[in-house]
């Protein structure tokens, strides 16, 4: 995730997509990306939002799936 958005452009994004809902391979991950060289784009409406603001969190028995987590980042000036 780091070398994408390091990759990326000012105003590039990336989406952190995961097939889980386990918080150390969704927002632990997020967490650990410095938040002056990006931003989180939202992506879903406010009643669907996950535990970071801007992501979506899919729960088991919430659709179809097991669980998913997806955020889009933006990368800024400093990427």
């Amino acid at each position: 995730l780091r070398r994408g958005l390091g990759a990326a452009k000012p105003g590039g994004r990336c989406v952190y997509s995961v097939c889980t809902i386990s918080r150390a391979e969704a927002e632990r991950v997020l967490a650990g990306i410095d938040a002056g060289r990006v931003d989180i784009v939202p992506l879903a409406p406010r009643a669907a939002e996950g535990a970071v603001p801007g992501s979506l969190q899919l729960l088991p028995g919430a659709g179809a799936g097991e669980g998913f987590f997806v955020a889009a980042l933006e990368a800024g000036g400093g990427a």
